[in-house]
């Protein structure tokens, strides 16, 4: 079984309050989020949740709390509506690996589909 230590995204977009990060709003730090939702949907599943976030911008709701990754990086399903909605700022790591994968989802499937042991990343 391979060892992976990946980082949580929500250490990086979240308040202690649980809430976006003001300053990430109206931020993004990508060229096409259509190609960044791709990626995000393309993930791996490693956990389900039967609740749902709404978001404290729109009052919409965001989406499921499941949580998904690349092998590198973990984010929960309701990121992809900040993307969209409110164009949020990435960490740019995270936007870094998802070019350095050429936005590519099908590539994201094949590590994935790997037995992973994650580890989370602290910072």
């Amino acid at each position: 079984m391979k060892k992976h230590i990946v980082k949580d995204i929500l250490n990086y977009i979240l308040t202690e309050n649980d809430i976006i990060k003001p300053d990430l709003i109206n931020a993004s730090n990508y060229k096409d989020a259509n190609e960044v939702i791709n990626y995000l949907k393309k993930g791996g599943k490693i956990s389900t949740v039967s609740s749902e976030r709404q978001c404290e911008y729109c009052g919409e709701l965001a989406g499921s709390i499941n949580y998904y990754t690349d092998g590198t990086w973990v984010w929960p399903e309701w990121l992809s509506h900040y993307v969209i909605k409110h164009q949020i700022k990435l960490p740019f790591d995270f936007v870094e690996q998802i070019i350095n994968n050429n936005y590519d989802g099908e590539l994201v499937q094949k590590i994935v589909n790997q037995e992973l042991e994650i580890q989370f990343y602290e910072e």
